[in-house]
């Protein structure tokens, strides 16, 4: 039996925008890194693309990783679970009447992985929202979850 956990949540997208990929306050890019904040976390990004072959801007390659740091607690988001990054990956801050949340969507060109997956982190406590068991959290999943839409470019993609 598959199972798919999701947690209420309401999403409006916040603050800086660099680009189509990277939406954080107090964002500050560098090269292909950014740091940005989310509720109390400070969110580290490494191995932005400039421009893609599309002209997307600061969309996360492959290779690159996502730190979550709050209450002297780290998250790593990429190199192995709770999500491997996959061609393309963003990601966000929302608010929701909980608070917070840190919304990551990764893209698949067509490898053999999912299309698209989202992963909700409570920047808090650093808590994994969506629980992939078996399967991953997919667009419905995630608008299930937020009881909203989840905000453009994060739905749609670079």
């Amino acid at each position: 039996m598959k199972t798919t956990l999701c947690l209420a949540l309401l999403t409006l997208p916040i603050s800086v925008n660099a680009g189509n990929g990277t939406q954080l306050s107090d964002l500050v890019v560098k090269a292909n890194s950014a740091t940005g904040q989310c509720g109390v976390a400070k969110v580290s990004v490494a191995g932005l693309t400039q421009t893609d072959a599309s002209g997307h801007t600061n969309v996360i390659r492959p290779s690159g990783q996502i730190t979550i740091t709050a209450g002297g607690k780290s998250v790593i988001v990429g190199k192995s679970e709770p999500m491997f990054l996959q061609d393309r990956t963003m990601v966000g801050c929302v608010d929701t009447p909980k608070g917070k949340r840190l919304l990551v969507a990764t893209f698949c060109d067509g490898r053999g992985c999912e299309p698209v997956q989202y992963l909700i982190i409570d920047p808090t406590s650093l808590l994994q929202l969506t629980l992939h068991l078996n399967e991953p959290c997919t667009l419905h999943c995630v608008e299930h979850a937020l009881k909203t839409s989840v905000p453009v470019p994060l739905r749609d993609g670079p």
